[in-house]
């Protein structure tokens, strides 16, 4: 099957996409604005996947280049993966992470290698809902 990645300007169509994977109602305007500004990179993928993903670049604590996955949305997420580890290798980045929210993710990252390195904990000023990340 194919595979096709590439670097795309923001769309209606990504950002209709991508706000499916939005934590927060503000979360399209600031990775819009990430974009813009050039922080962020928005990439397009056909074939085997289907949909988008949005990356940047960050450095952790020990000054190790790190290639954080923002944001995804579509189809087969498993080729997209395996894409990034071995872009992120042939770019020199020392590590990849992302955030996710369902179980079934999870499962399917820690597949591919990945492992639990942080828990995110939320609570709501106003009271009205809290969660937990995992």
């Amino acid at each position: 099957m194919d595979f096709g990645a590439a670097l795309i300007d923001w769309t209606t169509e990504a950002e209709r996409a991508l706000s499916a994977a939005s934590w927060e109602p503000t979360d399209i305007e600031q990775w819009r604005k990430e974009w813009q500004t050039g922080h962020a990179q928005l990439w397009q993928f056909n074939g085997q996947s289907q949909g988008y993903l949005l990356t940047r670049v960050e450095v952790t604590e020990d000054q190790r280049r790190e290639w954080v996955l923002v944001a995804g949305a579509g189809i087969n997420a498993r080729p997209v993966l395996r894409w990034a580890k071995d872009m992120a290798r042939r770019c020199g980045f020392h590590s990849l992470r992302t955030h996710i929210k369902r179980p079934g993710l999870r499962r399917m990252y820690e597949a591919q290698g990945w492992q639990l390195a942080e828990q995110v904990m939320k609570v709501e000023i106003n009271g009205r809902q809290v969660e937990k990340q995992q």
